[in-house]
């Protein structure tokens, strides 16, 4: 057989060409095959073409190639499809692709395999894709890649996902990106996932979504984060989602923010929660709350603190609220300090009390002001304490009057002493008690000055006796009476002294009465004579 001519090769009809056996087509070279017409190549039984030497097979034309009967093409060796070159390849037409057996699909060259056309690669099953080596997934063309289905993408390995080049990878169909098993995307490497599109990203699945671990997802730019479906988001393990970039958290929707299970909101690290802004902040959600972690809560910045919904910050526990830092208790806005429960309010810390906003505090309610530790009423200022409302200063607790200071009296004004409940006044230091200031002290009653204890009667300073008017003596007591030094009887003005009742004067001791001035005695009722 090879000793015949090139053109009685051509010559050769359909029907001698179907008798040919594997004893004569063994012995044809390639000189010969270049001349056998595409009919009578096809004819060739399946068992005389398996017995072409791969030198013959590899000369073949492109057009020899696609006269292939399906037959013929699977009756390939592995030997001859380890043998065709990009020429070959390039003629396997769409009808032949089934035909291709796995086996020797994977047998072709890169070169070889980088030729096949679209029409015919689109044409796969996906066992035929499962069986392509790594480096004929590498070969794949951005042209080839495009034109696969979910047919093929769909039998794409884990052992092939290292091998997808970007450049292909990101021309995959959303269709065909969905279709791969989410093993294989949990494969895909930190630069494969920054190479997808946004659209991919938004064809991701809930179960390619959970399968990403943080490989891939530190790939994540801040491109595709718009793209992220908050289903898909909702479902990423928290170490996926703790290692996702601080540029691709700060760009995240509120309503992305807002679809973020509680798991993951606790796994925010300290340098994604900084990166949040008052866009993301704004979308944490009252479920949310209680998973947010103190370290990552005190790393929100002032404006990602305000955006912060009152139902949120009225749920924060007061662990979270004693661990904010001062810029943030500084940042509080009127509604967000409005919101705030005793639950909150009780954790606010000393070092947090400077930062307290006169206008925030005094927008507290009375249950929350009530809550406030001892330690942090010690630590207000005189501003602060001149911004509390009447309210505030009526919830005032029996603990909290005790722990005011001079620092804090100073600041109260006459509307804010007539407020002060007996039994919290009773409570109030004498070194705090004098610091209120004389245009204050007029503020009580006669009720309030009837329940001061002894020890604050004595502390009177002359100033705050002068002060006194008559509504304020009228309420002072026989016990209260021997109790006043003479220096602050004697500073009492006339109308003061005058509205003393008769018992309280008949209780004052001889050494009191020899200090009362001229006009004092001058100003005695007979009653009180």
């Amino acid at each position: 057989m090879g000793a015949l001519t090139s053109a009685q090769v051509t010559a050769l009809t359909t029907s001698q060409a179907a008798v040919l056996g594997t004893t004569q087509t063994v012995g044809l070279v390639s000189s010969q095959t270049a001349g056998l017409e595409t009919a009578d190549l096809a004819a060739l039984t399946t068992g005389a073409f398996a017995a072409l030497t791969t030198g013959v097979v590899s000369t073949l034309s492109a057009p020899q190639m696609g006269a292939l009967t399906t037959d013929q093409v699977t009756a390939l060796t592995t030997a001859q499809a380890a043998a065709l070159t990009a020429t070959q390849a390039g003629g396997i037409t769409t009808v032949q692709t089934a035909a291709l057996e796995s086996g020797d699909l994977n047998k072709l060259t890169t070169s070889a395999f980088e030729a096949i056309a679209t029409g015919v690669i689109a044409g796969l099953n996906s066992a035929q894709v499962g069986a392509l080596t790594s480096a004929q997934v590498t070969a794949l063309t951005t042209a080839q890649a495009a034109a696969l289905t979910s047919t093929q993408t769909a039998g794409l390995t884990t052992s092939q996902a290292a091998g997808l080049e970007s450049g292909d990878l990101n021309k995959l169909t959303t269709d065909a990106f969905a279709a791969i098993e989410p093993s294989v995307t949990a494969k895909l490497s930190g630069t494969q996932v920054g190479a997808l599109t946004s659209a991919q990203i938004t064809a991701l699945t809930t179960a390619q979504a959970n399968a990403l671990t943080s490989t891939q997802s530190v790939g994540i730019t801040t491109v595709q984060t718009a793209a992220l479906e908050t289903a898909d988001l909702s479902v990423m393990t928290t170490s996926a989602f703790a290692t996702i970039a601080t540029g691709v958290v700060a760009g995240l929707s509120s309503t992305q923010v807002g679809a973020l299970t509680t798991s993951q909101v606790t796994a925010l690290t300290t340098s994604q929660a900084v990166a949040l802004t008052s866009t993301q902040a704004v979308g944490i959600t009252t479920v949310q709350t209680g998973a947010l972690q103190n370290a990552a809560l005190a790393k929100l910045t002032t404006a990602a603190f305000e955006a912060i919904d009152t139902a949120v910050v009225a749920g924060l526990s007061n662990s979270q609220v004693g661990a904010l830092a001062s810029t943030q208790i500084t940042a509080l806005t009127t509604a967000q300090a409005a919101a705030l429960t005793a639950t909150q309010a009780g954790g606010i810390t000393t070092v947090q009390t400077a930062a307290l906003e006169s206008g925030d505090l005094s927008n507290l309610t009375t249950s929350a002001f009530a809550a406030i530790a001892t330690g942090v009423i010690a630590g207000l200022n005189s501003t602060q304490v001149s911004a509390l409302t009447t309210d505030q200063v009526k919830a005032l607790t029996t603990a909290q009057a005790a722990a005011l200071t001079t620092t804090q009296t100073i600041g109260l004004s006459s509307t804010q002493v007539g407020a002060l409940e007996t039994a919290d006044l009773q409570q109030v230091t004498t070194s705090a008690f004098v610091a209120i200031k004389t245009d204050a002290i007029v503020g009580l009653s006669s009720e309030q000055v009837n329940a001061l204890t002894t020890a604050q009667v004595v502390a009177l300073t002359t100033a705050q006796s002068n002060a006194l008017t008559s509504t304020q003596t009228l309420g002072l007591n026989t016990t209260q009476a021997p109790t006043l030094e003479t220096g602050d009887l004697s500073a009492m003005t006339t109308s003061g002294f005058a509205a003393l009742t008769q018992a309280t004067v008949a209780a004052l001791t001889s050494t009191q009465v020899s200090s009362l001035t001229t006009d004092e005695v001058k100003a005695l009722t007979t009653a009180q004579a």
